[in-house]
């Protein structure tokens, strides 16, 4: 006779009903992402390709009600299952049977016990971990509950799964000065109070360079994306991006909502970037963001809004445009907002970048002046791009300086 633990190996309809068990349906409620065959596929952890069988079948034995209803967070309305009287009382002795089910369990010390179902949480320990049934079948391999692997399984989920997207990150080679500028910023990651920070400059002065630096700071702790922007970027692609990212983080309304069609709205797409993005413990980067796009412009400031009143997500925006600041100024009065007006290195850090560049120390000071320590221009005074074709023969040493500067200032501003 097979022993009774081995027979332990629920059907995944049964498991379904159980799923649906915690979600009844209530009059004037928008259903949950549950009901739907995603929400069913990744709580009975099967591929959602399976999902639509399974639930014919329990339909046409009328224990499942099925309609097609909007779902929170989604656009498009979507298929949503609830049991019916039927159902809810077949669900209801499915559940009193597998709970006083027989099972194996393989405790701490590697010993094997027979106990039932629900007595695993007697198992557990100190943890405030309390399991449902169906998170019990789930863990459940050839009537086995190995306590070890369940324990390695939360210790995994309990570590810092960080998600780090800085592919458009600058590379930090060489970094020079910044103190205050940094201890600015790392101060307002570290303040519950303030959840936006701008940088804003000239271009070449180093903006990037900074806030990525300060995300190195920050990365043991923080989930982070950067996101760079272009002349052809628009809101339709920033939302992609956040949603791509979101859904790594198991935030899947966003994603939901931009895969309906829909027209964007951005007042829709606020409310759920309010619940997306709370408690995500993310820093997202927004570099090079301009004032020219009036509609990305529109929508960041509905997301500044947001960001402003939840916890657990930060946005730094870079930018060289003085005049999206004016967009903000009541974040700024406030304080709600961290800004810098990043300008050039002071000479000692000026001449530590130009020593670093193996320019000749007598040139420190006139170079220094000349660009009123801008560091890519300082980067650049020794660049082939910059010494190909001039000819210093005849020249003073001030004159030949000058236009050093004045070359890598063309070729840094040429396209600006």
């Amino acid at each position: 006779m097979q022993p009774s633990h081995l027979k332990f190996k629920p059907l995944i309809s049964e498991k379904i009903l159980l799923h649906l068990k915690n979600w009844p349906r209530y009059e004037h409620q928008i259903p949950p992402l549950a009901v739907t065959q995603q929400g069913i596929a990744d709580a009975v952890k099967i591929r959602i390709n399976h999902v639509p069988r399974a639930m014919r079948e329990l339909h046409e034995k009328g224990y499942l009600e099925e309609t097609k209803d909007h779902v929170v967070g989604l656009q498009r309305k979507r298929k949503v299952y609830f049991l019916t009287e039927k159902g809810v009382s077949l669900a209801a002795e499915i559940s009193e049977r597998l709970r006083n089910s027989q099972i194996l369990l393989r405790n701490a010390e590697g010993d094997v016990e027979k106990i039932k179902a629900y007595e695993v949480n007697n198992y557990l320990g100190e943890s405030e971990i309390k399991l449902t049934l169906l998170e019990i079948i789930n863990h459940i391999s050839d009537g086995i509950f190995d306590y070890r692997t369940f324990q390695e399984t939360m210790i995994e989920k309990e570590k810092v799964q960080l998600l780090q997207w800085l592919e458009k990150a600058p590379v930090i080679e060489d970094f020079f000065g910044r103190e205050n500028e940094l201890e600015l910023m790392n101060g307002w990651i570290e303040s519950p109070d303030t959840n936006i920070i701008i940088t804003y400059g000239e271009k070449g002065i180093g903006k990037s360079y900074l806030v990525s630096k300060v995300m190195l700071c920050h990365k043991p702790k923080w989930n982070m994306l950067w996101y760079q922007f272009y002349d052809w970027s628009t809101l339709e692609d920033v939302l992609h991006t956040l949603a791509k990212f979101l859904h790594k983080l198991d935030r899947r309304k966003l994603k939901y909502h931009l895969l309906s069609k829909e027209e964007i709205d951005v007042n829709k797409i606020a409310n759920i970037l309010q619940d997306e993005l709370r408690n995500t413990n993310t820093i997202c980067v927004f570099d090079n963001l301009l004032s020219a796009n009036k509609k990305l412009i529109q929508a960041f400031s509905l997301i500044l809004e947001i960001v402003n009143r939840i916890d657990g997500f930060k946005i730094i925006i870079t930018t060289r445009d003085e005049k999206l600041i004016d967009n903000y100024r009541e974040y700024i009065l406030n304080k709600k907002m961290g800004v810098i007006n990043l300008g050039g290195l002071d000479e000692e850090d000026s001449n530590a970048l130009l020593r670093s560049q193996k320019v000749d120390e007598g040139e420190f000071k006139m170079l220094y002046t000349l660009t009123k320590g801008h560091p890519l221009a300082l980067t650049l005074l020794n660049s082939k791009e910059v010494l190909e074709g001039i000819e210093s023969e005849g020249l003073t040493p001030e004159e030949y300086s000058t236009i050093k500067c004045l070359k890598a200032m063309e070729i840094i501003f040429k396209e600006s």
